[in-house]
């Protein structure tokens, strides 16, 4: 494929994998090599940091956020949770709570949070592929960065906000209840509301 170039994606296996990575890396201007973008970017957390008094708290927080709404719109358009952004936002929520929390805070959260990150993960492997580990993994990097209580209110949050929408589908898209639909917007909505 070019460049720029609207291609379909392959119907399954590892040639939908194959796209999806091609895709995602092509298409979005968050995850382009844009300088202007890294310098607004740079520049909205400078300016929370400034704005909260030179306090850590908020930018993790805007972090958190941002990193949702973005992770919401690819999840929408690709149906795919990148790894290479999990990845990031875990290192960066880490390093930011590292600035701001006391040691064994950090430490206490981390293991409550990762608790419930293996219950997560656990409850994804029963639902046999109904949930995706990109859902999986993102709800279990927030409970271990941002809190166990916190995770378990945008969660429960975020499936109330997906089921109005699965009676909206049902009512008046006429869908199915088989109708699938990405799960990252939910989260991200729930989040935004919780804060």
């Amino acid at each position: 494929t070019r460049p720029g170039v609207e291609t379909e994606p392959p119907e399954q296996g590892e040639a939908f994998g194959e796209w999806c990575r091609e895709e995602i890396w092509r298409k979005p201007v968050v995850l382009n090599r844009n300088p202007v973008f890294w310098g607004v970017w740079a520049s909205f957390y400078g300016l929370v940091w400034l704005m909260a008094g030179k306090a850590v708290k908020p930018v993790q927080t805007a972090d958190l956020l941002c990193t949702y709404g973005i992770l919401a719109v690819i999840d929408k358009r690709r149906r795919i949770v990148p790894h290479k952004i999990l990845t990031c936002f875990f290192a960066g929520q880490m390093l930011l709570g590292v600035l701001w929390r006391a040691p064994a805070d950090l430490m206490r959260s981390c293991l409550a949070g990762g608790g419930l990150a293996i219950l997560f993960l656990i409850a994804g492997w029963f639902s046999r592929g109904k949930v995706g580990w990109g859902d999986i993994k993102l709800l279990g990097i927030t409970a271990i960065t941002a809190g166990w209580e916190y995770t378990l209110n945008v969660f429960v949050l975020s499936l109330f906000l997906s089921f109005v929408y699965s009676l909206y589908l049902i009512a008046f898209q006429k869908k199915s209840l088989a109708t699938e639909f990405p799960f990252v917007p939910f989260l991200a909505a729930a989040a935004a509301l919780q804060m």
